[in-house]
């Protein structure tokens, strides 16, 4: 059977559509992929300014025609770059996901400057940038400036390298593909993309602050209707959790109008616990829209309570400081507080369990890599391929934290612990927290709890069933939930 597959002939856009050609190799071995590469109008236009394209379809639009009258079976976009509203005579598959999120790169001798120009010609991400820098940079930038920047990603990064900027944004996992690529014709771009990156420092930027584009790092399959026999092969490998979580995004962007000259980023991942659905930026109208939920079948009580059934979080523990030597270089923050007062960062990478810990650290002039979120430990520090090698993290936390660590710190029980008399609602900040309130009060089993979706839930769970916890991204949300 042969399967003709057409695509941009960017590295990048082959090398997509070669993912998807090894896909319809894995569903039937009988399998024959004929490859057709041309350019869009985007291609062929590198000077007119992205704001002055087309509003629809200026990567994709070109292979409308192709599809419709089967001169190839399939196309292999990047689902971002189609419109929302889709041709009715084709239907679309997706293979999962990769990190959607976006990443800062800057150049190591820019770093420390006041005045910083990142290259970006997306409007969303010009809209949030600024707000980022000032919160999560180790130092003080004065000016922002945005110099627009067209082409594929190697001469963005070497614009990049060339000086024409300081910084540039770009989605992760579209660099992740090319520098994991296998195939030899890719050995060049490689090399020269290792080369730029030897030069630079990255952040990846948190989806709580920094929502992508709708559907950054899905690929979409595009196929006719009526194609049965093709079809029938995508089917086999179409992941419907990412085809969801891209539609929920979608679905939200042509709410406000649809394009790609939006100043909203819109992100919805899996998450055990439920989709983590991240929403921020600029209407077309010019309202400011921000909200960061977690969806979920979980039944949450909702019925308002009385207040001083609500238990408010003081203090259980006083934390005492533990001489460490620090000597590994990968570290994984699960609090600010974990890491040494002396520490020197040097070369050391960081990544922080929550942006709470990210903020602090910052304010102290530690350079932070990326971030679990919140999110649990197993979440948001996937940067091997970035780095060219295999992580092993060391964690930084107390002496009863679970799992494998360094201690750097213990939490010391306060003699006078808080009284919990009266008080059926709670919402937990960590395990230690909570079990040292169980062994003081054991018909606390007995109570309504909630806490975050990371690693209190999962201390919690060894004491009470599922059902009788709530999973909320904060105590705000929760205690906003119980109160009305």
């Amino acid at each position: 059977m042969l399967v003709k597959i057409a695509s941009r002939k960017s590295d990048l856009a082959r090398l997509q559509a070669y993912i998807v050609a090894e896909e319809l190799r894995k569903a039937h071995d009988q399998v024959q992929v004929e490859h057709l590469f041309s350019a869009s109008f985007g291609d062929l236009n590198p000077e007119i300014p992205l704001d002055q394209m087309p509003t629809k379809g200026a990567f994709t639009e070109d292979f409308k025609e192709g599809i419709k009258n089967r001169e190839f079976d399939l196309v292999v976009h990047s689902w971002k770059d189609l419109p929302t509203d889709l041709p009715k005579d084709s239907l679309l598959f997706t293979l999962k996901r990769e990190d959607p999120r976006d990443l800062l790169i800057i150049r190591k001798e820019s770093i420390g400057e006041k005045n910083l120009k990142v290259l970006t010609s997306s409007p969303r991400r010009i809209h949030h940038i600024v707000p980022f820098i000032k919160k999560y940079f180790p130092y003080e930038v004065s000016i922002v400036e945005c110099p627009e920047v067209r082409g594929n990603i190697p001469t963005r990064l070497k614009k990049l390298i060339q000086k024409e900027g300081d910084a540039l944004i770009m989605a992760k996992a579209a660099l992740d593909r090319l520098l994991s690529a296998e195939k030899d014709e890719f050995t060049e771009v490689k090399k020269e993309l290792r080369e730029y990156l030897s030069l630079c420092q990255f952040m990846v930027l948190p989806l709580a602050e920094f929502p992508t584009a709708a559907a950054q790092g899905a690929l979409a399959i595009e196929v006719h209707k009526d194609n049965s026999e093709v079809i029938s092969l995508l089917r086999n490998f179409h992941c419907e959790e990412t085809f969801k979580n891209v539609k929920r995004e979608r679905e939200l962007l042509k709410s406000f109008g649809g394009g790609c000259h939006q100043k909203l980023g819109m992100t919805s991942i899996p998450h055990e616990c439920g989709d983590y659905f991240s929403v921020s930026g600029e209407t077309p109208t010019g309202e400011a829209i921000k909200s960061l939920d977690l969806l979920n079948d979980q039944k949450k009580s909702h019925v308002q309570i009385n207040r001083n059934e609500i238990f408010s979080d003081p203090k259980f523990f006083e934390r005492k400081k533990i001489n460490a030597v620090i000597k590994e270089e990968n570290l994984y923050i699960a609090k600010d507080y974990a890491l040494p007062e002396n520490f020197v960062q040097n070369e050391k990478i960081i990544a922080t369990s929550g942006l709470n810990s990210w903020r602090k650290l910052a304010k102290k002039g530690i350079w932070v890599s990326c971030s679990s979120e919140s999110l649990g430990e197993n979440l948001g520090r996937n940067i091997d391929i970035l780095l060219d090698k295999e992580i092993r993290w060391t964690k930084l936390s107390h002496t009863k934290a679970p799992g494998e660590k360094i201690a750097t710190y213990e939490l010391s029980p306060l003699p006078d612990q808080p009284d919990l008399g009266g008080k059926k609602y709670f919402y937990w900040m960590s395990g230690s927290q909570f079990e040292l309130a169980l062994s003081n009060n054991p018909e606390l089993t007995k109570a309504n709890h909630a806490c975050g979706p990371g690693n209190t839930r999962s201390t919690i769970l060894e004491y009470i069933p599922s059902e009788n916890l709530e999973i909320y991204l904060s105590y705000d949300q929760w205690y906003q939930s119980k109160i009305g």
